[in-house]
């Protein structure tokens, strides 16, 4: 009890009109009120002629022979939800074909994409692609004599000042055909 007299210490402190309010119990009930109560009811009642309860009608009924067809009944469901069972157990097994359909499907995506990937950069454009334009540039600054070089490190080739014969004999001689 310490707790609540430490409650009512705090309430006081504050000034909280609570702690005024008595802590006893105000109401009261006999011995066994409750195990006497039904009998006293019908006492009262019996006693008294000017009390008339109406007439109660049953709200629900019952079919005939509800109970002793209850049983069959229950049986015949239970057959009917064991098929249902089976074919549930069927398009769940159907589901699951579909979901692995999906997953090969996903797979032979993925695989083929990274398979044009690899084969992509084992071909010359994609090995071209990896050089770095500075260094093919200077590659055909060196090699090339009909190429010129302007202020802006950019390549220009001469323009009218190669025969149709020069080409051809270039061409012939880096083995373009």
């Amino acid at each position: 009890m310490k707790g609540s007299t430490e409650v009512w210490e705090e309430l006081s402190a504050m000034g909280s009109s609570l702690n005024a309010i008595s802590r006893t119990m105000p109401f009261d009930l006999p011995s066994e009120y409750f195990k006497n109560l039904p009998n006293e009811v019908n006492l009262y009642l019996s006693q008294n002629d000017r009390v008339h309860l109406p007439e109660s009608k049953m709200p629900f009924s019952v079919p005939n022979q509800y109970f002793e067809q209850l049983p069959k009944q229950i049986l015949q469901r239970t057959k009917q939800s064991s098929l249902n069972k089976k074919v549930g157990l069927v398009t769940i097994l159907l589901n699951k074909k579909i979901q692995l359909a999906a997953a090969a499907v996903i797979v032979l995506i993925v695989g083929s994409t990274l398979g044009i990937s690899l084969l992509k950069s084992k071909t010359f454009e994609g090995q071209l692609a990896k050089i770095p334009v500075q260094s093919a540039q200077e590659y055909v600054m060196q090699t090339s004599p009909y190429l010129i070089s302007n202020s802006n490190s950019t390549l220009n080739i001469v323009p009218n000042q190669l025969s149709r014969t020069e080409i051809k004999q270039y061409l012939d001689e880096t083995g373009w055909q």
